[in-house]
């Protein structure tokens, strides 16, 4: 039997990937925004360096950027849907999409 904090776990698990789904189809509606970040070649390269596993310093020192410039752009990208917050570490963030992924959102938005 599933304890408590399995089905709350699975319950997050799911609502994640909700607003991922929700994500995606507001991501239409979002181009221009998309189209903006995908010519801001620091926020792609952040976008590149990020994971689940990297925090915001091993992201500047990636990015050669400082680490108070990749907190902003995360908080940015997950405005727009680029992002999420890693529930797990709170202030660390995910990409949602690849940056290739938002330069074909960018160019198909361009057209």
């Amino acid at each position: 039997m599933a304890t408590e904090l399995e089905v709350l776990l699975e319950i997050r698990n799911l609502l994640s990937q909700l607003v991922y789904l929700q994500r995606i189809v507001t991501l239409e509606t979002m181009k221009h925004e998309v189209s903006e970040i995908a010519k801001d070649d620091r926020a792609m390269q952040v976008l590149g360096e990020s994971s689940e596993s990297r925090s915001a310093r091993e992201v500047a020192a990636a990015a050669k950027i400082p680490s108070t410039t990749v907190q902003r752009l995360w908080r940015r990208l997950a405005r727009v849907g680029l992002m999420r917050e890693d529930p797990t570490t709170p202030g660390r963030f995910v990409p949602l999409f690849a940056p290739s992924d938002i330069e074909a959102i960018a160019r198909e938005a361009n057209e």
